[in-house]
């Protein structure tokens, strides 16, 4: 690789799922917004008068429902999902338990306010680990909290502390 090479930031994450409003909701409450759609027919999230009406994207791996979500109104935010719900051919769910499998574990969020995040999930329906903290270093400690998108999917909360 030459030196001007280098990779500059995470594009997005990809979660198969299977129900795309219900993590479309899950996501929304995490701070998350719907901002393209991935069809067929090139849209933007604003291009639709109902999420019941979002066409299919055929992909060559078959054809599904797929949405893009971000953190801002940066389209080149790091914290990008994009979230997809296959038609074709249909998704098993996730295996037991993440050591079970290959690749992605868990996707870790830093958040702000992570005692008011977990609150909000739980008040949803959405089980929510206990905080807990650790010391990274004399000057710096992190609370996190794990949870599980409607999928499975583990997600870790985590919040940085200066001390």
């Amino acid at each position: 690789m030459s030196a001007d090479s280098k990779v500059l930031n995470i594009s997005h994450i990809h979660l198969n799922c299977s129900d795309l409003q219900r993590s479309i909701a899950y996501y929304r409450l995490l701070g998350f917004q719907l901002d393209r759609i991935i069809s067929d027919i090139p849209m933007q999230a604003e291009d639709l008068a109902s999420l019941d009406q979002i066409p299919t994207y055929t992909a060559p791996e078959g054809v599904c429902l797929c949405v893009g979500m971000g953190l801002g109104s940066d389209p080149r935010a790091t914290t990008r999902l994009e979230l997809m719900q296959w038609l074709e051919p249909a998704k098993a769910p996730a295996l037991a338990t993440p050591s079970d499998h290959l690749g992605l574990v868990r996707v870790a969020l830093s958040v702000k306010n992570l005692a008011g995040i977990a609150q909000t999930l739980k008040e949803e329906g959405h089980p929510v680990d206990a905080i807990e903290t650790t010391d990274v270093s004399p000057k710096l400690s992190s609370a996190f909290a794990h949870a599980h998108d409607p999928d499975g999917t583990w997600l870790t909360l985590m919040e940085w502390i200066k001390r």
